[in-house]
C-alpha cells in the first residue's frame, strides 16, 4: 500500500520520492513488502526490488527465471509466449588471478510465477481434453 502526502490535492515530485523511499526503507527493516523468488524463497532487494515495485507488483509477489520454472515442474510448452516481467541484475565481487577485485554483473529475466502457474493449469487441461 502506498501512502501519498498531499497538500491541497497536489503531490510534488520530491514528496512522492520521499514517501516511496521512506516506505522502501521501512519495508527493509520490517521485511514487509518484499518480492520473493518462487524457488529459493529469497527476497529481492535494492534496485531489483525497486524495479519490481515500480512495475506495480504487490507485496509478497513471487517471481522466477525460466530455468527455475522448469525446476518447479512447469512444462516449457506452457511458458511459450509468456513475456518477461523485468530484467534484474546480480552483482558479485570476484577476485581475478592477478589479485584485482572486479564487480561481476549478471542480468537475468524474471517471470510472474502466479501467471506461469495459471498457464500450466490451462496447458494441462488442454492436454487432458485432447487425450479424452
Amino acid at each position: 500500500m502506498r501512502v501519498a502526502i498531499t497538500h491541497n490535492n497536489y503531490l510534488t515530485a520530491h514528496t512522492k520520492v520521499w514517501v516511496d523511499r521512506y516506505l522502501y526503507e521501512v519495508s527493509l527493516k520490517t521485511k514487509v513488502g518484499k518480492m520473493i523468488n518462487a524457488l529459493t524463497g529469497n527476497t529481492y532487494t535494492g534496485t531489483n526490488y525497486e524495479t519490481l515495485a515500480g512495475l506495480g507488483f504487490a507485496d509478497g509477489h513471487r517471481f522466477c527465471t525460466f530455468n527455475q520454472a522448469m525446476k518447479l515442474g512447469i512444462n516449457p510448452k506452457a511458458m511459450k509466449g509468456i513475456k518477461k516481467v523485468a530484467t534484474l541484475k546480480f552483482c558479485k565481487e570476484v577476485e581475478e588471478a592477478d589479485g584485482k577485485k572486479i564487480l561481476d554483473v549478471k542480468f537475468f529475466s524474471v517471470f510472474d510465477y502466479e501467471y506461469i502457474c495459471k498457464r500450466q493449469r490451462a496447458y494441462e487441461s488442454i492436454i487432458q481434453s485432447n487425450v479424452a
